[in-house]
């Protein structure tokens, strides 16, 4: 399994998975740390993240994990926090 840290807002996170998502199988290999730096933070907030640096930092190294629902409309790709009854993953 290959962990990536992503450091900045919501754009940084999409265009990261939008480039995970142009290779085969990609998500089933790797996981995301996240470290809110955006102005609204809100996937971070529903996930419940620290918006402290610090805090984010030491959440990351707990290896605290989350799943998140994941879709694909037309060439973007998009994240949500996952529903507790249903998992979505690329295909």
């Amino acid at each position: 399994m290959t962990h990536y840290s992503l450091v900045g807002a919501m754009e940084t996170l999409n265009q990261v998975l939008n480039g995970v998502a142009s290779v085969q199988d990609a998500f089933s290999r790797v996981t995301f740390g996240v470290i809110p730096l955006g102005t609204g933070n809100d996937f971070a907030a529903t996930l419940g993240l620290p918006e402290n640096v610090d805090e984010a930092i030491g959440l990351l190294l707990k290896g605290r994990s989350i799943d998140v629902d994941l879709a694909m409309v037309a060439t973007l790709s998009m994240c949500r926090p996952a529903d507790s009854l249903r998992r979505c993953r690329m295909p």
